[in-house]
């Protein structure tokens, strides 16, 4: 380890509890770094017996995401932060590849990396992993989630993110005003600032997926931000409207279909393509027999309860109360 990373970086964790996936991660980066400052954005701070003065909680004003990490940057004087999620562990010298990618181009704005399989994960967490292999579910950003090769991206996932506190400073931090998606819009900021993003092979995170339940809420969540995150981002990130517009084309060709019969008949060669796709998505990601059976449901899942959860944002909107969905433990 470089002796000098404790007084170049704090690791920002924002969580609702100290809970014991927020103790694992908090234990993986002392396993590496027992002298780096850790501060723990919290909904309320937890009595527990810690003798540790390095890992600080701090009760967050808000409990939304980007208003937690944006507090403890307030809270940071170290001219580097290091984001990483409650549900996450980093690999071996995680801090010290991506300070190393900073230090050596400052035309990195910021470092990230793949975020992989969580140690010990349940065969329902592993199917959500793998899921986010499709295209169908993950876009152009399949990347993320395999060990692969480093390269430049427009943007990184807040949950494996190395940053300058300057920069941070200089673009205004993360947005307070979506539930998910805030560090979508911190990274076009960061390239409209003129820095780029290094996607990095070597800064690795192991990041805890969900079951079944908890995928579909993730995904249903992400969907209920998608149309605040575009006010945001426009006319960035126009491709996250598609399933919107997928599922909304299904329900106004169902509501068709009792006036105009063509109607459903467009609506069963829609899905039978649609469907169609799943099932090659399914057979190209998976790995064996059973594991393409059981992978169909969530990369249909994965793909079509965006849609639902922004068709509900389109006509009643989007709250805090989404942020109640979200689990790291589930």
């Amino acid at each position: 380890m470089n002796a000098d990373i404790a007084s170049q970086v704090t690791v920002i964790i924002p969580s609702k509890t100290y809970c014991p996936l927020t103790r694992r991660a908090v234990g993986g980066i002392r396993a590496q770094y027992p002298e780096v400052r850790v501060l723990l954005l919290l909904d309320s701070i937890d009595p527990v017996d810690d003798d540790d003065p390095r890992t600080v909680q701090l009760a967050a004003p808000s409990p939304i995401l980007g208003a937690k990490r944006n507090y403890g940057v307030a809270q940071s004087e170290t001219p580097y932060l290091a984001f990483i999620d409650s549900d996450a562990l980093p690999d071996e010298r995680w801090l010290d590849h991506a300070l190393a990618q900073l230090g050596a181009d400052s035309d990195i704005g910021i470092v990230g990396g793949p975020n992989i399989l969580y140690p010990g994960s349940t065969r329902q967490e592993y199917l959500s992993w793998l899921a986010c292999q499709s295209y169908l579910v993950a876009g152009g950003n399949v990347h993320e989630k395999v060990r692969c090769s480093t390269r430049w991206v427009s943007s990184l996932p807040s949950c494996n993110m190395i940053v300058s506190k300057a920069l941070y400073d200089a673009v205004g931090g993360f947005s307070t005003d979506v539930i998910t998606g805030e560090d979508i819009e911190f990274c076009i900021k960061v390239l409209g600032s003129g820095k780029k993003i290094l996607f990095s092979e070597d800064v690795v995170v192991f990041h805890k997926t969900r079951s079944f339940k908890g995928y579909c809420l993730q995904r249903y969540v992400w969907g209920k931000s998608t149309f605040d995150v575009l006010k945001l981002t426009y006319p960035h990130y126009l491709t996250s409207v598609l399933p919107f517009l997928f599922v909304a084309g299904l329900l106004s060709l169902a509501a068709l279909g009792a006036f105009w019969p063509l109607a459903w008949q467009l609506l069963a060669a829609v899905l039978a393509v649609y469907l169609g796709a799943v099932v090659w998505e399914s057979l190209r990601v998976g790995k064996g027999f059973g594991e393409k059976l059981a992978l169909f449901r969530y990369v249909l899942a994965g793909n079509f309860v965006p849609g639902i959860g922004a068709v509900v944002a389109f006509l009643v909107g989007d709250s805090i109360r989404s942020y109640t969905y979200y689990r790291n433990d589930d």
